[in-house]
């Protein structure tokens, strides 16, 4: 029987092949060490957002539920409606004048929470005195208002201070003063309507205020008396009466 040979008794082969010795690749690197910053980075935003929700979670305090009773509001408004707010009257001031007070600026100071409407109704009592005590004058009302409109695209809203003048009207001792008033609220009160519906989109905000300018007036009267020419007068035709 033939005899096995042992490899481990055979001399050790040469081998002329170069042995190869495994070296890091730069670009891998790189890479890795991107992929780490950015999963600490991840991990400390997350840190930092849920450290923000445990402190919200324990400051947070729930507002108290509102409890409505019926009966206690009836009573808290019956002794509002007692002690009503004592509303600060209209007043008629004069604010400038000139030529002597040959022409003078009267003014109603503006307020809230009343419309041109029942701004002007709330002043009549005082303009229809005004011209009681002031005839043999001409007169004009002119109402500021605050008007506003909403930018459509960029919801921003613009302010514009727009006057809204009356006819001039003449206050002599034969006068409605009540009449007139109205003639010029009503004169007034429609060019702001026709303003809203001119297509600007402008809406009425409040009342600033309520000027009456008044100037004087002497309508002219028949007192003058002239003397005929002598020849006209020794015809004795004509005859001039005196005032």
């Amino acid at each position: 029987m033939r005899d096995l040979l042992n490899p481990l008794n055979e001399p050790e082969p040469e081998i002329n092949v170069p042995v190869l010795t495994p070296k890091p690749v730069k670009k891998m690197e790189r890479v890795k060490q991107y992929a780490a910053d950015k999963i600490a980075t991840a991990r400390k935003y997350a840190k930092y957002k849920f450290n923000k929700l445990i402190n919200w979670l324990l400051e947070y305090i729930p507002p108290k539920p509102k409890v409505i009773d019926k009966a206690f509001e009836h009573v808290k408004k019956s002794i509002i409606d007692l002690f009503p707010k004592k509303e600060e009257p209209f007043t008629v001031k004069e604010t400038e004048s000139a030529l002597n007070k040959f022409t003078t600026q009267y003014t109603i100071a503006g307020r809230d929470n009343f419309d041109a409407d029942s701004f002007m109704d709330r002043s009549r009592p005082l303009v229809i005195k005004l011209l009681e005590n002031n005839h043999e004058i001409k007169f004009k009302m002119v109402l500021h208002c605050i008007m506003e409109k909403t930018n459509i695209k960029t919801g921003e809203v613009e302010s514009h201070l727009q006057a809204f003048h009356s006819e001039i009207g003449i206050n002599l001792e034969s006068t409605y003063t009540d009449e007139i008033y109205s003639e010029m609220m009503k004169t007034i009160l429609e060019r702001p309507a026709t303003f809203q519906k001119s297509g600007s989109n402008w809406i009425f905000n409040s009342v600033v205020s309520f000027d009456i300018h008044t100037v004087k007036y002497k309508p002219l009267k028949v007192s003058s008396y002239i003397p005929l020419h002598k020849a006209l007068k020794g015809k004795k035709a004509i005859e001039v009466l005196r005032a």
